[in-house]
């Protein structure tokens, strides 16, 4: 896997194995609420689906 961008902010991925690529980033939001999101496409396409999540929420879900 190599790993393209500047951690903590975005980081863009593409897995040599694999038919998929991907970026992942993380946003500090207002109240000091953090929140990350995955998106995660198949290559050369703009279709892919997206995984976000609250870090501070109770439940701790993921939602896409």
């Amino acid at each position: 896997m190599r790993l393209y961008g500047g951690w903590p902010t975005k980081i863009s991925f593409e897995a040599e194995w694999s038919e998929c690529e991907g970026e992942l980033w993380f946003n500090r939001g207002r109240y000091g609420r953090s929140e990350f999101w995955l998106w995660l496409s198949k290559k050369g396409t703009d279709k892919g689906f997206l995984l976000t999540q609250d870090i501070h929420d109770p439940e701790g879900a993921l939602r896409y």
